[in-house]
């Protein structure tokens, strides 16, 4: 699959900010206070035109990317139920965040996608002739003269063709935005990277840097439950329709404006977080998915008919459940076998103690809403282990042992890859591959911006995060090349998306 808009354009959609401590922490590691919550905040809020619920002065109402939430929200009225009755305040999750249970609001225009490509790009690229986007093309290289960055070489591989090679030449400076996989990658492909990983590439070393470390991820688990109804689910062999699908294209709403049934999630501390000192900073993530979307079964050519529970009395639904502060840390390294093929990842999941037990309270705070509230007792929620656990076979059921062994076994990382290009101190860091102006240190007119600087990942959902960081990144540019000028918002054409919004709905 070819698309532009990286993971925006395939992600839930779910519109996350973090908490303001996760920023804070960047400024900590960095040095540079204007990475702080506080400094960050109006470029969080150039990101949106808010339609949602929660309408304040946290909130902006002429960025490129609309935030909405469908009206359609099977189970949401139980969810937030549920945490009042265990004692969460029902909140902003942008407002800023705080421990809590939350509505999921959504990148969405009318129900359809926002990504970074059809918000920022698709508005202006007509009118940008100095805007050329390359497409079937990967970035082998980053050409260095000396300690300066001064070309990328790319390859061209159209289908049935040859691989074709060139090189473009940059006047100003280069800006690499392949992700958390593919920054270490290129640059330790271009000689930039840690002397040991490069000399088993037999890649000369040109700059030695950090590149590849501190990898992290969210931990993410699947905790599946049955409920005697299904009319509070979306199930798909009932309520995709033609009808419904008329509805979706006429509002916006309905069935098919769902994002695999996710409308509540929840931000919760750990033991773990309080024994730190850090009991306002949550640790751990729920999202609850009120679907029956994972059950589909399909067998033979092209696939069964969904397995269709509308009149069955035990109906399957989940809540998500993440480590959304992990400290275990991975690597990014080349392949010495094969140095320009795919990378050796290894995330290191779990190997930090903490993690396994943040985990477990994670494992049984779901348990606790969904089978101690009054209001899923409505629904007669009861856990319910899907997957056969021979590893896990001489353990007592819903022992904690159980639970570490089935998280052990059941558990993964949750997409949101981070860190591996970590901004920090230009000096006095040996942690640190770019500077807090995203400068790859010791490296002339190079800058990195996206995921892979982050210092520590947020607690929740990353696109948010990594887009503030491209408008912080968009105003240190322009910083850099126009003696100080301040930077506006780039993206004019959007200012009528809530006039738009609220007309159509």
């Amino acid at each position: 699959m070819v698309l532009l808009g990286g993971t925006s354009s395939i992600n839930y959609m779910h519109f996350n900010r973090g908490s303001p401590r996760d920023y804070d922490a960047w400024a900590n590691a960095s040095g540079d206070p204007s990475w702080n919550y506080y400094n960050m905040l109006p470029f969080l809020k150039r990101i949106e035109t808010y339609a949602g619920e929660y309408k304040s002065d946290q909130h902006s109402y002429y960025g490129p990317v609309l935030i909405s939430r469908p009206q359609y929200a099977p189970g949401l009225d139980y969810w937030l139920e549920a945490g009042r009755q265990l004692g969460y305040r029902v909140r902003d999750p942008n407002g800023p965040q705080k421990e809590s249970f939350t509505k999921i609001e959504f990148s969405k225009l009318l129900g359809r996608r926002g990504s970074s490509y059809t918000a920022y790009i698709t508005p202006i690229i007509a009118s940008l002739p100095n805007l050329v986007i390359l497409t079937n093309v990967n970035a082998t290289k980053i050409l260095l003269k000396g300690k300066k960055a001064v070309g990328v070489k790319f390859e061209t591989k159209l289908t049935n063709s040859t691989v074709l090679e060139d090189v473009v030449y940059a006047k100003k400076e280069i800006i690499i935005s392949a992700g958390t996989y593919g920054s270490p990658v290129l640059l330790m492909r271009s000689g930039i990277g840690p002397k040991d990983v490069l000399e088993a590439a037999k890649i000369p070393v040109l700059h030695e840097l950090p590149v590849g470390n501190n990898l992290h991820n969210h931990v993410s688990m699947d905790m599946d439950f049955l409920i005697n109804t299904s009319t509070a689910v979306i199930d798909p062999a009932r309520d995709y329709t033609a009808e419904n699908m008329a509805l979706f294209n006429q509002t916006g709403d309905g069935p098919f404006s769902s994002s695999g049934g996710g409308t509540g999630q929840a931000f919760v501390v750990s033991s773990v977080a309080k024994s730190e000192g850090e009991g306002d900073w949550p640790d751990i993530h729920f999202t609850m998915a009120h679907s029956t979307e994972s059950y589909l079964a399909g067998t033979g050519n092209g696939g069964a008919p969904a397995m269709d529970f509308t009149n069955s009395t035990e109906v399957p639904m989940a809540i998500e459940a993440f480590v959304s502060r992990p400290k275990s840390r991975g690597t990014i390294k080349l392949d010495p076998a094969n140095p320009f093929g795919p990378p050796l990842i290894d995330p290191m999941h779990l190997s930090d103690p903490r993690d396994l037990q943040i985990a477990l309270e994670a494992a049984k705070e779901s348990i606790r809403i969904m089978e101690t509230t009054k209001s899923y007792a409505k629904l007669g929620a009861k856990f319910n282990v899907t997957a056969p656990l021979p590893a896990c076979a001489n353990f007592t059921m819903r022992s904690d042992d159980f639970f570490k062994c089935y998280i052990t076994q059941l558990s993964s990382t949750g997409c949101h890859p981070v860190g591996s290009c970590k901004m920090g101190q230009a000096t006095n860091d040996t942690t640190a591959v770019v500077d807090p102006q995203l400068r790859v240190i010791g490296i002339d007119r190079l800058r990195i911006v996206d995921a892979s600087v982050m210092p520590n990942i947020v607690n929740a959902n990353t696109q948010v995060a990594v887009y503030a960081i491209a408008e912080r990144a968009a105003q240190l540019i322009i910083q850099d090349w126009q003696s100080g000028k301040p930077s506006t918002p780039t993206v004019k054409s959007s200012y009528g998306l809530l006039d738009s919004f609220l007309k159509a709905s």
